[in-house]
């Protein structure tokens, strides 16, 4: 399994997609963008891939929820199979 992730800053997330940062806290809240990553006290992070997956949704009218919701199960799932790894 790859976990080498690719984190992006929101400024450079902004710079791919068409939204305000107050449309991005809005698509988050509702469940159709994936939430951000804490990378610090003051700033977070998104996940490249859950990005691109995200893009790819809206060009091709997927449902964005499901979209979401399914890559916050497979994050969540790359969280306990890479520390299971770890504890091995």
């Amino acid at each position: 399994m790859n976990t080498n992730f690719r984190i992006e800053r929101k400024t450079e997330v902004l710079k791919r997609i068409p939204f305000s940062k107050a449309t991005l806290h809005r698509k988050i809240n509702d469940g159709t963008f994936p939430p951000s990553i804490p990378l610090g006290a003051n700033s977070v992070g998104f996940l490249s891939h859950e990005v691109d997956m995200t893009i790819l949704a809206m060009a091709t009218g997927q449902d964005l929820r499901e979209t979401v919701s399914d890559l916050l199960v497979q994050r969540q799932s790359l969280l306990e199979n890479t520390f299971y790894q770890s504890a091995a």
